[in-house]
């Protein structure tokens, strides 16, 4: 458990600052050019992550960074962003009714007659 978190979550899109920068760790031995989910792997790319996974001993894996290695990954994803050669993170934007209970009874209506249904 290179992180210290008994169950990290993977961040394909963002890897780079939900991953790797929030578990403080690297992927070492990634065989294909970019991050990307699982589901969107091709045979041949499933295949070389599969075989990297369970080698004996694997070819990927995670490694703990220090924060002197994570700081000095960090100067030089932002000079990459800042250069223009990768793509600028942006998050994305928070919805407009996160936190508020939705008042819509139509809504309601339609989930319980959904639930009435299934109960026949």
């Amino acid at each position: 458990m290179a992180s210290g978190i008994a169950k990290p979550c993977i961040n394909y899109v963002n890897f780079f600052w939900k991953t790797m920068v929030r578990y403080k760790v690297e992927l070492v031995g990634w065989p294909l050019d970019t991050m990307k989910e699982p589901s969107r792997f091709n045979c041949d790319e499933m295949d070389m992550v599969f075989k990297g996974l369970h080698a004996k001993p694997p070819t990927i894996s995670f490694r703990p960074l220090s924060d002197s290695e994570l700081n000095a990954k960090i100067e030089e994803r932002r000079a990459e962003e800042n250069a223009g050669t990768i793509e600028v993170h942006r998050p994305q934007k928070r919805r407009k009714t996160k936190g508020r209970v939705q008042d819509d009874d139509n809504n309601n209506m339609a989930h319980i007659s959904l639930i009435g249904n299934s109960l026949k």
